[in-house]
C-alpha cells in the first residue's frame, strides 16, 4: 500500500511542484507590487493587509511543495532510486 501511494504521488509531483512555484511566484509578485502600490497611493491598511496576505499565501505554497517532497522520500521504497530536489 505505501509503494501505490508513492507511485501516485510521484506520478503527480511533476504538476504539483509546477503548480506550487507558479502560485508561490505570482503571490510573491502580487505583494511586492502591492507594497509599492501602498507607497504611491495613500497609505492605506487595507493595501498593508493584502499584500500582508499574499506573501502568506506565497510562503504557504512553499511549505506545501515542501511537505510534498518530505513525503515522497518518506514513503519512498527502499528499491527504488527516485532523487527529489527542493
Amino acid at each position: 500500500m505505501k509503494s501505490l501511494v508513492f507511485y501516485l504521488l510521484f506520478y503527480f509531483y511533476p504538476i504539483a511542484r509546477t503548480i506550487f512555484t507558479v502560485v508561490r511566484r505570482i503571490f510573491a509578485f502580487l505583494s511586492i507590487i502591492m507594497l509599492i502600490g501602498t507607497f504611491y497611493d495613500e497609505f492605506s491598511i487595507d493595501h498593508l493587509l493584502a499584500a500582508t496576505m499574499f506573501f502568506a499565501a506565497s510562503l504557504g505554497a512553499l511549505i506545501l511543495q515542501q511537505k510534498y517532497t518530505t513525503l515522497l522520500l518518506k514513503l519512498q521504497p527502499e528499491d527504488t532510486e527516485h532523487s527529489f530536489y527542493s
